[in-house]
């Protein structure tokens, strides 16, 4: 690993750490509001003004983001269409709903999106939906205590989840079109904190931000336990790879413990491993 550089600073709860094919980094900032694009040139723009409680951001096969809160909703060039609102299947639950946390692309542009029903992590059981189209969507599985990060293997085919307040690690596969089937868990509460946003790298290990902690770990396909790296933040949100087989980590969290003036922040350092594909949104 190399050393931790911070990139961008001065932000509440830094969140959504995403790649466009242009070598843009995107986050947000979920307590002030806003999402930001990082250049590699290394200046900052605001792309998204105002929107708070944004955790999800995925890049779009059409250019711009999709961006996740209060609905999810495609941006482009400053315009906004939403995608999927809390309304729109009122019969499938979604009235209660909150908003909508981390997404994730897969290789058809299809988007799975972790729902809130409360910003405590103490709050009652969210879904993982899969957003097929503009008011598409099915719901995968119920019962999730604390939706947070996702990440998709697509040469296994298969799917990981942040339980956050379960401190555990939902993998699943897919059974049909529609349809994903949990398999797995793996536990994260040996190394304390909560295990929040996550990345895949090309060896088919999940690298899982461990929010309270200040490290990320990085879990084997099977579950195990294979490396910690510790962070200059105590409160650790998502981490990213620039993209497919580059070892460019990007790193956010709400804090800096070795700057507290610096507050929430873009961390970036090297590592081994190289980066898994990520797809982009179609919908």
């Amino acid at each position: 690993m190399g050393d931790i550089e911070v990139l961008a600073s001065g932000y509440g709860t830094v969140e959504g750490p995403t790649m466009d094919p242009a070598g843009h980094l995107y986050f947000s900032d979920v307590d002030n509001g806003g999402v930001y694009r990082l250049a590699p040139s290394g200046e900052v723009d605001l792309v998204v003004p105002r929107r708070k409680g944004v955790a999800g951001i995925c890049a779009h096969a059409d250019g711009g983001i999709v961006v996740g809160g209060r609905d999810l909703s495609h941006v482009l060039d400053g315009q906004s269409r939403i995608i999927l609102g809390r309304d729109d299947y009122p019969g499938l639950g979604l009235t209660d709903v909150t908003g909508f946390q981390d997404i994730h692309a897969d290789d058809q542009g299809r988007v799975f999106a972790g729902t809130v029903r409360s910003y405590d992590w103490a709050g009652p059981p969210s879904s993982l939906l899969l957003i097929t189209g503009e008011k598409e969507m099915t719901v995968l599985y119920d019962g999730v205590a604390g939706s947070n990060g996702l990440a998709l293997d697509w040469v296994r085919r298969r799917l990981y989840h942040c339980e956050s307040n379960a401190h555990r690690i939902l993998v699943s596969e897919r059974t049909g079109d529609h349809e994903y089937t949990i398999v797995d868990r793996f536990s994260t509460a040996e190394l304390g904190g909560i295990p929040d946003g996550m990345a895949l790298d090309d060896e088919g290990c999940v690298w899982v931000a461990i929010y309270e902690a200040g490290l990320i770990a990085r879990f084997s396909p099977g579950g195990e336990i294979v490396d910690q790296m510790p962070v200059p933040a105590r409160l650790v949100t998502s981490v990213c790879f620039r993209g497919p087989d580059s070892h460019d980590l990007f790193i956010v969290s709400a804090d800096n413990i070795d700057h507290p003036e610096l507050q929430g922040c873009v961390f970036a350092t090297t590592v081994d491993a190289g980066g898994a594909r990520v797809g982009s949104a179609a919908v």
